[in-house]
């Protein structure tokens, strides 16, 4: 249970004033998760220096939500400073080594076997896929993120081929839900289907 009185009583008041109380709170969980999606900074920040004081458990890190952009930005516009480049059909990718070795140890493999070209940097051709998907791809390598559906076949094989296993996880669940919507609609139309049979019957 909460032990500050003053949190308690802080929520209270805006118990009355806000929709975004519509339970009590039982303990610093519950407050925290407020503290996420509570948008007045004022209320945030007088909860975390509250609690910190009373939770010995409790820790505040600080989140650049800008960082995310930034990186993808450096992707598209920072071309001079990349030091791998990956050729998808008529489409040229300039990515950074680090970055795709961290994440994958199928392209961390390839860079000790690739021998660099005269400016110094990696050349990787990936076949039978699209730019668009490995655009999708790098995104997500990048940001932690995906940037338009998860439910892409293509995609998935591409993260398959790379051995990312949270990207293959999430595609493979976001496939798994359009399956289900897909036979949903195929029993309303099969449903459907045979009301008008059997009312072309009674007829």
């Amino acid at each position: 249970l909460v032990i500050n009185q003053e949190v308690e009583e802080h929520f209270k008041n805006l118990w009355v004033i806000s929709p975004f109380f519509p339970c009590p709170l039982l303990g610093h969980q519950d407050l925290l998760a407020v503290v996420k999606s509570y948008h007045r900074s004022s209320t945030s920040i007088y909860l975390r220096k509250l609690l910190k004081r009373t939770d010995p458990g409790y820790s505040y890190q600080l989140c650049d939500r800008l960082a995310k952009d930034q990186i993808w930005a450096a992707l598209t516009n920072e071309q001079n400073l990349a030091d791998v480049e990956l050729i998808v059909k008529d489409k040229t990718f300039f990515v950074h080594k680090a970055v795709l070795a961290a994440h994958s140890q199928v392209f961390a493999d390839e860079f000790e076997k690739i021998p660099l070209v005269k400016d110094g940097s990696h050349r990787i051709k990936i076949d039978n896929v699209e730019p668009k998907t490995v655009e999708k791809f790098l995104h997500f390598i990048y940001t932690g993120e995906s940037i338009r559906t998860l439910a892409d076949e293509e995609l998935l094989k591409l993260a398959d081929r790379y051995g990312l296993t949270t990207l293959i996880i999430l595609c493979q669940d976001a496939l798994k839900k359009i399956d289900v919507v897909q036979m949903g609609n195929l029993m309303k139309r099969l449903n459907s289907n045979d009301e008008g049979i059997s009312s072309s019957k009674i007829m």
